[in-house]
């Protein structure tokens, strides 16, 4: 599994759909559980009626399976940032 910084997780989290492997960037899981949530995305579509794209997973599905939305991809990106900034002072 590579490490993705926050900020590479914020930019997926602003895509319109996801593939399985930009989920398993995002939520920094391995292949099963990436597949897993693929799985319970398409399930909240189907139930929500929210059309599936042909390649991909919409990323509001995603979220709504995962309980982690934008606001926090982008509170972490700030926080690493302001890491950043802190330690090469």
């Amino acid at each position: 599994m590579s490490m993705v910084t926050w900020y590479e997780k914020y930019n997926l989290a602003l895509q319109e759909n996801l593939t399985v492997k930009q989920i398993k960037d995002l939520r920094s899981v391995g292949q099963p559980t990436a597949l897993v949530i693929r799985q319970n995305a398409m399930e909240y579509c189907l139930k929500n009626d929210i059309e599936l794209p042909p390649r991909g997973i919409p990323t509001e599905a995603v979220f709504a399976v995962t309980g982690k939305n934008l606001d926090f991809y982008y509170e972490k990106m700030c926080r690493e940032s302001n890491a950043k900034k802190f330690l090469t002072e």
